[in-house]
């Protein structure tokens, strides 16, 4: 069922205050106690990365989400083309998503032999 009240959103916001006793070297994020879908109408956490894809994998390992649930992909529709990275888990009792957005890295360039 949907938290109606804050306190409803009680095991959110103490996973949260978990997460920054804890953790307070992570990078900095976009944070939100939220109803979690579609699994169930729960409080959750929603954290959204938005510096480097290590800045992710450093929030994916302290809070301890499994690698199989991390999904890549690439948007090259906007003038700065990024990747995003995406995975889910539980951390203290309650539902988390984890997103990491990152400017995506120019292909490498073939060396060119030098003209003698």
């Amino acid at each position: 069922m949907k938290p109606t009240t804050v306190g409803g959103q009680g095991p959110a916001i103490e996973a949260l205050y978990r997460i920054l006793n804890q953790f307070p070297y992570l990078p900095a994020a976009d944070i939100t106690a939220e109803t979690m879908m579609p699994r169930q109408l729960s409080p959750g956490v929603s954290i959204h990365v938005h510096g480097s894809l290590a800045d992710f994998e450093s929030w994916r390992e302290a809070l301890g989400l499994d690698t199989a649930t991390v999904e890549w992909r690439e948007n090259r529709t906007n003038l700065r083309p990024y990747e995003i990275l995406a995975g889910e888990g539980m951390f203290a009792g309650v539902p988390v998503t984890l997103r990491g957005i990152a400017p995506l890295a120019p292909a490498p360039v073939a060396p060119v032999a030098a003209a003698v």
